[in-house]
């Protein structure tokens, strides 16, 4: 997309390429005339007070590319954005640990809960042990099942 065999002017218009802006319109926000960037006057020198304000405009043009025409045209940014993925990422992941933790106290004292309940029903049963179980009178047994009798 852009040329690396070409003057400062010519990577100006590049930059508008880019950045899809009109280049009569970004040379005018630079203090210049789209004239300027034509035919033989393309050749001639830029002031700095021009690139000043292209770098200013966008902060994300490489300016080494700008001037000397070597690296890429803009910046890498792909590290910086990177760190924000990564702290975007981690927020997510924390929400979700936030998340899971509340659901484990949940189930934690639930568990708890059923562990008293049932400690306390077998403490009880340890010091009443005739309180939990009564055994049926004869009558309640099927007749098949009948203790037998005592012979003497």
């Amino acid at each position: 997309m852009y040329h690396k065999n070409s003057n400062i002017k010519e990577r100006i218009l590049q930059i508008a390429e880019l950045k899809k802006v009109a280049k009569a319109d970004l040379c005018v926000d630079i203090g210049m005339t789209y004239g300027n960037f034509k035919g033989s006057a393309k050749n001639t020198p830029l002031n700095s007070d021009a690139i000043a304000k292209l770098l200013s405009i966008f902060p994300d043009v490489n300016p080494v590319w700008l001037i000397l025409g070597k690296g890429e045209p803009l910046k890498n940014m792909s590290a910086e954005n990177g760190i924000f993925e990564v702290l975007d990422e981690v927020k997510k992941l924390n929400g979700e640990i936030v998340g899971l933790r509340d659901d484990f106290k949940q189930i934690l004292q639930s568990y708890l809960s059923d562990r008293i309940i049932i400690s306390e029903t077998a403490s009880k049963r340890a010091a009443n042990p005739k309180d939990d179980y009564v055994r049926p009178k004869d009558e309640e047994y099927p007749k098949r099942i009948r203790k037998p009798k005592k012979r003497d």
